[in-house]
């Protein structure tokens, strides 16, 4: 069943909490160099703030005590942030999978639908969303939700205060706020 590497790229905007999908991968049986490739490529194509990536297993290997990744993706400003996966913060009902959906059900996610090859990607993340918890692979979701928590520690750590509403900003600067970006990677156990 499982064997596929999934990432999200997550986009938000500070201002508004707005979310934005931006892109995905979901390949089966991706090699670790690939992988490396791939994050590097987002990192220079996206200007990616960081990569949340599940360290569990074998992960820890691959990601974390890979010098020549980290490297890789400093020279592009983005760092990369373990997430340990367990029962209880996967099923955790205020910070877990499932706290994703208030955010899709006050139209707070933008995903792109404006043409057949928009559609034919993200079509395979919201057949899981709609699916998840029923027993189906759900490695996007799950590469979603480690994006959707670099955006609340975006919020949670105020690393950006620019953002913030109550900040009084010059108006010369006001307009050069960006969205921000943040991956989520998980890889299933092969």
């Amino acid at each position: 069943k499982g064997g596929y590497t999934a990432m999200v790229l997550l986009g938000v905007d500070i201002y508004t909490g707005m979310r934005y999908l931006v892109d995905l991968v979901n390949h089966k049986q991706m090699k670790t160099p690939q992988i490396h490739d791939q994050m590097v490529d987002w990192a220079s194509r996206y200007d990616i703030d960081e990569f949340r990536v599940e360290y569990n297993g074998l992960q820890i290997q691959m990601f974390e005590w890979d010098q020549d990744l980290k490297r890789r993706l400093t020279l592009h400003g983005t760092r990369m942030t373990g997430h340990k996966t367990h029962r209880w913060n996967k099923g955790d009902a205020e910070g877990g999978v499932e706290s994703m959906a208030t955010m899709f059900h006050n139209g707070q996610v933008s995903i792109p639908w404006g043409d057949i090859t928009a559609r034919t990607k993200f079509k395979p993340l919201c057949d899981q969303l709609l699916q998840f918890g029923m027993g189906q692979i759900n490695d996007l979701v799950m590469a979603l939700w480690f994006a959707e928590l670099g955006c609340r520690d975006l919020y949670k750590h105020n690393k950006m205060p620019m953002y913030d509403p109550r900040a009084k900003i010059p108006a010369r600067l006001r307009g050069r706020r960006v969205v921000k970006t943040t991956a989520g990677r998980m890889r299933s156990p092969t």
